[in-house]
């Protein structure tokens, strides 16, 4: 499906659904997307696991996205690894240039009622980001759909998903044509495999020169837009489907319109059942007097000597087992921190902050500490110990 071609002004970048180029599909029989023209799609990664899933912007600060793609993340300490990118066809963000930004994500809402009835149901997600996304030539938003979508409606489905069923995955974000399909035609063949479509869900299913056009493994969370009044609204969140490309099964799609209310409860601040946040408890340090130094030890054995180097109970001496400290930070005055010495019984005794577990001989080298430290060590083998100072 061609997209529209208008003609650009600085103010088009904020309307919603505007295309970044005009058109030049794996997402299965897909082809590469010309850089910037979905300007609403995100990735959805971390540093260690690189992009698992995409994504649609429908705000600055705020991505549609699946489920089954963020529902599994709970603890603050994995919302803070997650990152969102934006204004790029890469899928590898590292090599990504240009007009390319990278947000984290500070809270995530899952809806209600996701799997709760019928498995894939309600397969939505809301990533609110620590900040709003810059509106350019190369990031915008997709608009929300504003009436009931029609079945054979052209729609566009783009990702970085497989190039098919366990296969491989493509360099740059690929695009492919689908039409929306009747929901009692797509689910005969669901059906007989004893699953089903609910009202939550849309099928699409198209075809290109190379064959049947498909999302599949890692296009997961990305969105199916479709051109209406000149814009393009997203219709769709890719979910689920038998297999990739099979012609009598249409991958399904979770229908935006069928959860609108929620999506502007969730925007506007009236749900307060949060998912996952990027938050960690509030640490009252008012009372403390670090004396001009970036840390100092509340609680346990650990010491600090005239350098304001913390060090393990006992040092140079082997530590007590089934020992505690406590070491609060003054993040105002925080610097990288310097290993002197570092060695603890690997995965039992740990130093821990930052959302990180230091153990054995890799010490926090050079980190800087954005939160209170915390030694641990088991009833068993003890090491040498650890000495760390600040790089002042």
């Amino acid at each position: 499906m061609a997209a529209p071609s208008f003609r650009k002004v600085p103010g088009d970048w904020t309307r919603c659904g505007m295309p970044g180029r005009g058109p030049q599909k794996r997402i299965v029989h897909g082809a590469d997307a010309e850089h910037c023209k979905w300007r609403w799609q995100v990735s959805i990664g971390s540093p260690s696991t690189g992009q698992f899933c995409g994504g649609t912007l429908i705000a600055p600060d705020w991505v549609l996205t699946a489920a089954h793609c963020v529902g599994h993340i709970r603890h603050p300490c994995d919302v803070r690894t997650l990152r969102v990118g934006a204004g790029t066809s890469k899928r590898d963000t590292s090599k990504a240039k240009g007009l390319f930004v990278e947000r984290r994500v500070a809270r995530i809402f899952v809806h209600p009622l996701h799997n709760k009835n019928v498995q894939h149901d309600y397969d939505f997600a809301l990533i609110q980001l620590d900040k709003p996304m810059p509106m350019n030539q190369c990031i915008g938003v997709a608009c929300l759909p504003t009436r009931t979508e029609q079945v054979g409606t052209r729609c566009q489905i783009t990702g970085w998903g497989t190039l098919s069923s366990r296969g491989a995955t493509p360099e740059l974000l690929q695009e492919a044509p689908v039409t929306l399909v009747n929901k009692e035609a797509c689910e005969v063949n669901y059906t007989k495999q004893r699953q089903i479509v609910t009202g939550s869900m849309l099928c699409a299913s198209g075809e290109s020169n190379a064959g049947i056009t498909d999302s599949c493994q890692g296009d997961s969370g990305g969105p199916m837009v479709c051109e209406e009044d000149g814009a393009f609204v997203i219709r769709g969140v890719t979910s689920w489907g038998q297999g990739c490309a099979l012609r009598d099964f249409p991958g399904i799609y979770a229908r935006v319109h069928s959860v609108l209310a929620w999506v502007e409860d969730v925007m506007g601040n009236k749900v307060r059942m949060v998912s996952a946040e990027d938050k960690q408890e509030e640490e009252d340090i008012s009372g403390i007097d670090f004396r001009g130094a970036m840390w100092k030890v509340t609680s346990g054995k650990c010491t600090m000597d005239e350098f304001d180097c913390i060090m393990s109970p006992g040092f140079p001496e082997p530590y007590p087992s089934k020992d505690r400290c406590y070491i609060a930070v003054n993040i105002s005055d925080a610097v990288p921190i310097s290993v002197e010495n570092f060695s603890t019984e690997a995965a039992f005794d740990y130093l821990s902050f930052n959302c990180r577990a230091f153990s054995g001989e890799i010490g926090p080298e050079g980190i800087i500490p954005d939160a209170s430290i915390h030694w641990v060590s088991d009833q068993s083998i003890a090491g040498t110990g650890w000495r760390l100072c600040p790089s002042y």
